[in-house]
């Protein structure tokens, strides 16, 4: 498990490392409330944001604002002692939300339901352009991921009452 609600990099790097190096989903919090619903991520695109004029931007290079030059950064105090530049991102994760129950004998990715999750925020970057911190923009915000370790599989208390073969595709008897 890692907690993100304060650091919007750790939030960056796990995604693009887990989900979209390593092709491992994540389970996280997408609003970052008191309630905790827990969504697995399907997938996720970001886009760049100039941070000292909001405006979208293509490249890094464009999105990319020397601290030094960020006089009116709301976030100065709080940022990282090491950050050299910060760099807006505009991130939107597709998930799978909750479904109703159904007496479906089978079950396949075409009956999921998908959300969707936009956030907002900024990097702290170091000197040589690694990701070192992030400031969330807006208060909706995830607070937590976590991934079951590989080749893991769900398993409750229920399972170990059940009695009989399951013979695929019907039910469990």
């Amino acid at each position: 498990s890692l907690d993100v609600g304060d650091d919007a990099g750790a939030f960056h790097l796990a995604m693009v490392n887990q989900v979209g190096a390593a092709k491992r989903s994540l389970i996280f919090d997408a609003m970052g409330d008191a309630e905790v619903w827990n969504q697995p991520v399907l997938g996720y695109s970001y886009s760049y944001f100039n941070p000292l004029t909001r405006k979208a931007t293509r490249t890094l290079h464009n999105a990319s604002v020397r601290r030094s030059a960020f006089h009116l950064d709301p976030f100065k105090t709080t940022r990282a002692s090491s950050c050299a530049s910060i760099v807006g991102i505009a991130m939107d994760i597709t998930y799978i939300a909750e479904s109703s129950p159904n007496h479906r004998f089978s079950d396949g990715p075409e009956h999921d339901r998908r959300g969707q999750a936009r956030y907002l925020y900024d990097l702290e970057l170091d000197g040589q352009g690694r990701i070192i911190g992030g400031v969330w923009y807006t208060k909706k915000a995830p607070d937590f991921l976590w991934t079951p370790p590989p080749h893991s599989r769900p398993y409750s208390q229920s399972d170990s009452q059940a009695m009989g073969g399951w013979n695929l595709p019907r039910g469990l008897p």
